[in-house]
């Protein structure tokens, strides 16, 4: 960050430039979008040639444009000065509020165009990005992530892209297979002559659009990685994992069994005609954003000790929910330094404990936790991307036992791949 002193209402100023797209870019876009307008007006002011001739016009203007930024390599995204500042708040853009609330994702990237490190910032769940900064090294793009509570240890971080086909191969096959089936119906209501079979093959080939442009969402958390998709969901925990290995279009977890577990945020041919660096720098942002997770996960206490308490042990969760509410109660076989508040907290502050460690470890402060002890609850809860592990840890801080109950039998069960 900045050795500027800091500015009113604990905002700091810091050493970065606002990216934004190139003129040239937007002139090209505004060029090509121009086409129905131009067509429109030719006519009017060329009269009867006026279509042929609007089209040459436009035409040329297009690739006029094109080969300027060519030969400038004015394309793209550029730094423009900015007065930045940020604050658990939110940040400042040269005075204008951005406020956190619409802020909840964020990635560091270097930029080797623009020699710096991008700091990109955004909504979860949003495909694009709201707001991107470039600094000139990467201590104060990190230190504005961190400002923001942004980065691996206070929050989760997420991937959104459209289409299936990025989910796993099979999603690929399950989006195209309403085709030949809806065709297969064509053929079949033909034979039959019957009119209601042929509409029926209309929804199920539009289903293929349905599924199609259904958002992808990675989300990284200090736990593992999650992959969601139309109702669908795959989950590796850094646990498993031997090592990352970098692909072209997204990161690959290795397993310690051989395995591996591919987190892809555009398709091979996206990647590798990828002419700008905009998936490219999505894809080096999602592997260090692994990477940072899993150093975080690797640094956590080690709570294996304390952990045994809140253990599940094959119980049912309302069971092991009544079990726990006693666990730091004294008695002859309770006295154990294991045995308090603060080795529980120890085992939810691990990032490599158990699922049902953390969970049951949770559940048993929330028994008597303050407000706050709920604020903390909530704030661990926003680091995992297991979302039996989450819900569950959110339940814990609201005091929701029924929620709470149902989270806990649900963590029990095995976690879709």
């Amino acid at each position: 960050m900045s050795d500027e002193p800091k500015t009113d209402d604990a905002f700091e100023r810091v050493d970065a430039a606002r990216l934004a797209m190139s003129n040239t870019s937007k002139a090209l876009i505004g060029t090509a979008l121009a086409y129905p307008a131009v067509m429109a007006l030719a006519p009017l002011i060329f009269g009867g040639a006026g279509a042929g001739l609007g089209a040459f016009i436009w035409l040329g203007a297009l690739l006029a444009v094109f080969a300027y930024g060519m030969t400038k390599k004015s394309f793209g995204l550029v730094a423009k000065p900015s007065d930045v500042q940020v604050s658990p708040s939110g940040v400042k853009l040269d005075g204008k509020l951005i406020d956190r609330s619409k802020l909840d994702n964020a990635a560091v990237v270097r930029d080797p165009n623009l020699d710096g490190f991008r700091v990109m910032l955004g909504k979860k769940r949003s495909i694009g990005r709201k707001l991107a900064l470039l600094t000139k090294d990467e201590a104060t793009a990190r230190g504005i992530v961190a400002k923001l509570g942004l980065d691996a240890s206070h929050a989760t971080s997420s991937w959104t892209v459209l289409s299936g086909l990025v989910y796993s191969r099979n999603a690929a096959f399950a989006t195209f297979a309403p085709i030949p089936l809806a065709m297969i119906m064509l053929v079949i209501a033909a034979l039959l002559r019957s009119p209601a079979l042929a509409l029926s093959a209309i929804p199920v080939f539009l289903s293929m659009y349905v599924m199609l442009f259904t958002k992808t969402q990675a989300i990284v958390g200090t736990d593992g990685v999650l992959v969601k998709w139309f109702g669908l969901s795959r989950f590796c925990r850094f646990d498993d994992v031997r090592e990352l290995a970098p692909i072209e279009n997204g990161a690959r977890l290795v397993k310690k069994d051989g395995s591996h577990f591919d987190v892809t945020i555009a398709t091979p041919n996206q990647a590798t005609n990828d002419r700008y660096g905009v998936i490219a720098a999505e894809v080096q942002a999602l592997q260090n954003r692994i990477r940072e997770a899993m150093s975080v996960r690797a640094a956590s206490p080690d709570a294996t000790v304390a952990a045994d308490p809140f253990l599940r042990n094959d119980r049912g969760a309302a069971e092991w929910l009544a079990a726990l509410r006693k666990v730091f109660e004294p008695g002859e076989n309770l006295r154990a330094a294991t045995h308090t508040e603060d080795a529980a907290w120890r085992v939810v502050l691990d990032h490599g404990a158990s699922e049902d460690a953390r969970v049951g470890a949770a559940a048993a402060i929330a028994v008597h936790a303050d407000k706050k002890g709920r604020e903390k609850l909530r704030a661990v809860a926003e680091t995992i991307a297991d979302t039996r592990v989450r819900v569950a840890l959110e339940a814990a801080a609201e005091g929701d036992e029924a929620a709470l109950v149902e989270a806990m039998n649900d963590v029990g069960a095995k976690q879709k791949r």
